[in-house]
């Protein structure tokens, strides 16, 4: 097994100036250099595997009892040794119980680039916890269905990266303008950080923007690096089944860098996944509720409410199957078996989720669906937030991330207990992207915060199980039946193969999504090629 360490980290030559038999029990008895190079690994590897990791300033959380799994009782001893010896800073390791581990960053004399370094015996640092017989039920199936089909394409030896391609790209959007080097005086540098946390452990040292970059680079050029060199992982998300593998952590752009048997690879995306999984929430069907005759409201005669700019789209492709998605039929194909889900039979029979239904047919619903199925949502927050705030500091990218708040995060009222002064900044700009979509869709907001209360992780959750059912058990389940031998490579929206099969699956996504959920979806067929990404770097300069 290949791990990642710092290139100017010599193993001889560091033992040999800091002796294990100084730092280990038992004069370093059994110590191990393979589990010291695991170590070495970690704060490189872990934010190359989960890029939603939130560290702050560079310390990576390294959760003990996953490490102590891996390389046994012994490896406080492994840690310590790396922060004493000056390679890790251990400042900013404070434990919080729920909230994250102890955190470790290297030196800055150990941030400069990396090497691979081959390892004996493997290592796991995932922690697995206890899984109920229902989830291991549905591990079980996901394994056998579909794993070793989407396993496949990785095992053939056929999808290649361009590293040098790769690494050019990573330098123009990185380094451009950054002097990577002239590194402070290492034992110097250590001292002062460890100096300044133990005076104020409130005030934490600050990396620099040339450190930020720096950082960034070597953790996007690692994720890269793996794939060139073939040591990929993968394997299901235990809570909504999503598929994780090297691709899904690997930065967006640089997916244009990768081939298939020489072939250039398209991706056939299916375009804001979550709003439009989202839909399936606001139809009384999922519920299992009978849908009520529109005598006041009638959807056929919808330009009294919906905005004048947008069609109406929902009546041209609101299809009722037998197929169509439900509470009750994701339950009974063992999709909501995590313990997570436990809650939702109680949340669902709700007198509250009965009133809203009521109010389903209202006009900021039917506009939510429409602004969806057109694709405009994000352009149409957009124009409201320009036109209530006057301002024009925000674009369809931040857009999209306030999207994302209103879906992800906690309920207002759930966090202001616990927050710092950071924090509620961020509640700040959180209740202010909440109020303009509140605003706009009154009803739409009332479920997704109902959902909500009681774990803000519910809803993302429920909405990314649904994205997986459709996707990889349905979409990719149906590939795997009529044409095996298709390479797929998933990224959770997303599918990735090579040009004679980008119709297939177009057609494929499109066919599924109407019959799973009543709604025609949109799709988009990409060619990954670094010509887009010149282009971009160009107009940024």
């Amino acid at each position: 097994m290949q791990y990642s360490i710092p290139d100017t980290f010599i193993i001889k030559e560091h033992l040999a100036q800091y002796p294990p038999k100084d730092h280990f029990p038992e004069g370093g008895k059994n110590f191990c250099p393979d589990k010291l190079h695991y170590a070495l690994s970690l704060p490189i590897e872990i934010p190359s595997n989960n890029k939603d990791l939130k560290h702050r300033n560079g310390f990576v959380p390294i959760n003990s009892r996953a490490l102590k799994n891996a390389i046994g009782n012994d490896y406080k001893y492994y840690l310590a040794y790396l922060v004493n010896t000056g390679v890790f800073d251990g400042g900013n390791n404070q434990y919080r119980n729920g909230v994250h581990s102890r955190m470790y960053r290297y030196t800055k004399g150990y941030r400069k680039g990396y090497t691979l370094v081959e390892v004996k015996k493997a290592f796991s640092f995932n922690f697995k916890k206890a899984l109920t017989e229902h989830e291991e039920q549905r591990l079980k199936e996901l394994e056998e269905g579909l794993g070793k089909h989407l396993r496949k394409p990785f095992k053939s030896g056929l999808l290649e990266m361009d590293m040098e391609g790769a690494q050019e790209y990573l330098r123009k959007t990185f380094l451009q303008g950054v002097r990577d080097g002239g590194y402070l005086n290492l034992k110097m540098r250590v001292t002062d950080v460890n100096n300044a946390n133990r005076k104020d452990p409130t005030a934490k040292e600050q990396l620099t923007r040339r450190e930020k970059k720096l950082l960034k680079y070597h953790i996007n050029l690692h994720a890269a690096l793996k794939i060139g060199k073939g040591n990929f992982y993968h394997g299901f998300d235990t809570v909504s089944g999503r598929f994780h593998t090297s691709l899904t952590n690997l930065k967006k752009e640089l997916r244009n860098f990768l081939t298939y048997g020489g072939e250039k690879l398209y991706e056939v995306d299916l375009k804001n996944s979550q709003m439009y999984f989202s839909l399936l929430l606001l139809d009384r069907d999922f519920y299992g509720k009978t849908r009520a005759r529109r005598d006041k409201i009638s959807m056929a005669t919808p330009s009294m409410f919906v905005h004048k700019s947008i069609p109406n789209v929902i009546d041209a492709h609101n299809t009722s199957t037998k197929a169509k998605i439900t509470f009750k039929r994701l339950s009974l194909h063992n999709v909501l078996s995590n313990e997570m889900f436990l809650c939702l039979p109680n949340v669902f029979s709700n007198v509250m989720i009965h009133n809203t239904l009521k109010d389903i047919d209202n006009e900021d619903v039917i506009h939510y669906k429409n602004v969806v199925l057109e694709g405009r949502l994000y352009e149409y927050l957009l124009e409201k937030y320009v036109e209530t705030t006057g301002k024009r500091d925000m674009d369809r990218g931040k857009m999209k991330k306030v999207m994302f708040t209103i879906l992800f995060s906690e309920n207002e009222k759930q966090a202001k207990h616990r927050e710092n002064m950071k924090d509620r900044m961020v509640r700040k700009q959180r209740e202010a992207a909440k109020d303009l979509f509140r605003s706009c869709f009154p009803t739409v907001m009332r479920l997704f915060e109902y959902i909500k209360q009681h774990d803000h992780r519910l809803l993302s959750c429920l909405l990314q199980a649904i994205e997986a059912h459709v996707l990889l058990t349905k979409v990719c389940g149906r590939i795997k039946r009529e044409r095996q031998a298709v390479p797929l490579f998933t990224v959770h929206d997303s599918i990735l193969s090579t040009e004679p099969n980008k119709a297939y699956l177009q057609k494929v996504v499109t066919e599924e999504c109407m019959r799973l959920t009543g709604y025609m979806p949109r799709i988009e067929v990409t060619l990954l090629h670094p010509h887009k990404l010149e282009i971009t770097l160009r107009a940024a300069a």
